[in-house]
């Protein structure tokens, strides 16, 4: 069966969501004391395994859970630091975005990311090593050179930090060559890079061109005639 319209699928499943956040607290609180006789091995939930619930998280989950969710996985990663910047975590870890300005990462957004090596990444330093010539270990961890080996699961909130990230530079560049009256060639072959470089640090997941138009879609362009002007180029 193919759905006809996915926005009215969402639409008439969302009552029946489960919400993310308690299903991550069910794991880490909801295992009665009598079960450790029967299962001595049981393992509470991972970072990576949080993190994943995070990226589930919907409307229904409440800001303040999700900040407790949060500082959950921030305390299972206690005595780690970031693959990039090599900062400890902490609820107030990647609020900032790499021109120096600060802003407030919305819900579809995690603030960091849990390959499956464990070695996890704020999500600004992750845009900040899609930025051309800052890295030259596409799609592996930095810190123990593994492939970061992303799933499914990671892809959408990845593409929704991508956009956040770099919908802007897009159109900064966008509107500077609307001022200017014609297209700027080195603007181009960056933005082409960023969408290079985002596809291979999620090892093909999605393409390049992919990347592109899902920022097209995703970001409101200040000037989008001269951003579809830019994207024939791109």
């Amino acid at each position: 069966y193919q759905i006809p319209n996915l926005l009215d699928f969402a639409a008439a499943t969302q009552s029946f969501r489960i919400s993310a956040v308690k299903m991550a607290m069910m794991l880490e609180t909801g295992r009665p004391l009598e079960a450790a006789a029967f299962d001595a091995q049981f393992q509470l939930p991972d970072a990576r395994t949080l993190s994943c619930l995070l990226s589930l998280r919907c409307d229904k989950d409440d800001p303040e859970e999700l900040l407790e969710l949060y500082r959950l996985v921030c305390s299972k990663l206690q005595g780690t630091s970031c693959s990039h910047c090599h900062e400890a975590f902490h609820e107030g870890s990647s609020c900032g975005i790499f021109d120096g300005d600060t802003f407030t990462i919305p819900v579809t957004v995690p603030k960091i990311f849990v390959p499956p090596c464990g070695h996890a990444i704020h999500t600004t330093c992750l845009g900040r090593e899609i930025i051309p010539g800052n890295s030259e270990c596409r799609g592996h961890c930095r810190q123990c050179r593994v492939a970061n080996a992303w799933t499914g699961i990671d892809v959408d909130p990845m593409v929704n930090a991508f956009c956040l990230l770099f919908g802007p530079y897009v159109d900064k560049r966008t509107q500077e060559m609307c001022e200017a009256n014609e297209l700027s060639i080195t603007a181009i072959k960056s933005i082409a890079e960023i969408c290079t470089n985002f596809s291979l640090e999620l090892a093909g997941l999605v393409s390049a061109s992919s990347a592109w138009l899902l920022l097209l879609k995703r970001h409101d362009f200040a000037e989008p005639h001269m951003v579809n002007l830019v994207g024939e180029e791109v």
